[in-house]
């Protein structure tokens, strides 16, 4: 028997090869897991040949992928040279993701057996997506954007128009020039906003790469436990798809809404400085430049006055409010993408266009083999549950595989895929 040990997302450390640990991980000789199941097996049973699979370990879709290709090619060299041999695949995490990859590239998917170590079984689905949402999205941001950086430069200079109304018309000017330039800026960055946010091209990629082979169902072993790692991945999984759906558009909003107020505060600005000269002209207000010399009068005093609040507003409503509603669209995007890289840092980005579906066990028309291991028998001081070091691990899977040989011809002819 050739038993495969995949490891799953950093199995081997976040740094394989310059941080070691003193104590074998759970793949290597002398480790918890495998000093269990080879007690767990018996001394009557021919001792099995312990082979650790190692790939990168990123979280990563499309290193999952390659991995994947050179677990089957490992494979097929393997049942080449030993065709009598059984070959066992034990993974963790989402190594059982790796091996479900490498099932799919090989022509008999039932040449070997495995089992999962609380693995979430990742599908990734293209989202349809429509047009008006695209826009609302990709338009509201870079609005958003627009705003912000516009907001304080245009209320300085309105106020400086205001104390001096000589520069009215050059200030119209000037605000027509900014709107040119923000359409300019628009449009440039729409194209980058398109790449960060939707990419059906991309979907197709990291969909297409997790896709899995189907495991025949009495060829496989799922172990999992109460409140186990892929608990969490479970849950974040179904927390963004949900997310996604319903935020995407509402961050579009939100992103229109703060360039409203802006267009409203530019708006604003415009009509006061097209009436300024208009109306001290009728007045008869005094703005030379001997008005300092000859005091300052009450009239130019109510100009300063709004010269300030208009520098107030801006200080303590448009700016404050424009910064809370971008720190608002910001955080709907990352939240989102963050739930998602969950299962996979590909998907932190541009991943409004995937929906994910992640299971505890994949999906069969057969009958799955199925173990919840209580987590009352199993203490860990550490946040990261290794399911692995569970004690009663390895005597399940040990039972599994001695069910398996005894049972595998009758099994074979009752479900096959």
């Amino acid at each position: 028997m050739i038993i495969i040990l995949v490891h799953g997302t950093w199995g081997r450390g976040l740094l394989p090869g310059i941080i070691r640990t003193s104590r074998p991980r759970w793949f290597e000789e002398g480790s918890t897991f495998r000093t269990h199941l080879l007690q767990a097996m018996g001394a009557n049973t021919h001792e099995p040949v312990f082979e650790p699979f190692h790939w990168s370990g990123a979280n990563s879709l499309l290193e999952r992928e390659e991995a994947g290709l050179a677990l089957a090619k490992r494979l097929r060299q393997l049942l080449a040279d030993w065709p009598n041999e059984r070959v066992v695949l034990v993974s963790h995490s989402h190594g059982g993701n790796v091996v479900a990859i490498a099932l799919r590239n090989l022509p008999n998917r039932a040449a070997a057996e495995v089992v999962t170590l609380a693995t979430p079984f990742t599908t990734l689905i293209p989202r349809d997506i429509d047009r008006q949402e695209r826009a609302i999205v990709r338009n509201g941001a870079l609005a958003a954007l627009c705003a912000v950086l516009f907001y304080t430069p245009l209320s300085w200079a309105l106020a400086f128009m205001v104390v001096s109304p000589d520069g009215a018309s050059e200030f119209v000017k000037g605000a027509l020039l900014m709107g040119l330039i923000m359409g300019t800026i628009f449009w440039l960055v729409r194209f980058v906003l398109r790449w960060f946010t939707y990419s059906s091209e991309r979907a197709s990629r990291l969909v297409n790469a997790s896709q899995h082979g189907w495991i025949p169902q009495d060829r496989l072993l799922v172990l999992r436990a109460v409140d186990d790692e892929a608990a969490l991945s479970l849950a974040a999984g179904s927390i963004a798809n949900r997310l996604s759906r319903v935020l995407s558009p509402l961050t579009g909003l939100l992103s229109l809404l703060l360039f409203l107020t802006f267009m409203l505060f530019l708006g604003y600005a415009i009509y006061h400085a097209t009436t300024t000269e208009i109306v001290t002209e009728h007045l008869g207000i005094d703005y030379g430049p001997n008005r300092w010399q000859n005091g300052l009068s009450e009239a130019y005093a109510q100009e300063f006055l709004l010269a300030g609040a208009i520098v107030i507003s801006e200080e303590y409503f448009y700016l404050p409010m424009s910064i809370i509603l971008l720190v608002l669209v910001v955080l709907l995007f990352t939240s989102l993408g963050l739930a998602k890289s969950v299962y996979g840092r590909e998907l932190a980005l541009r991943s409004f266009a995937i929906d994910l579906d992640a299971q505890s066990s994949p999906d069969s028309a057969c009958e799955t083999k199925t173990l919840t291991l209580s987590r009352l028998t199993y203490h860990s001081n550490s946040l990261r549950h290794a399911l692995y070091d569970h004690p009663d691990a390895g005597k399940a899977i040990a039972e599994w595989l001695q069910f398996n040989h005894r049972d595998a011809d009758r099994k074979s002819a009752l479900c096959v895929t």
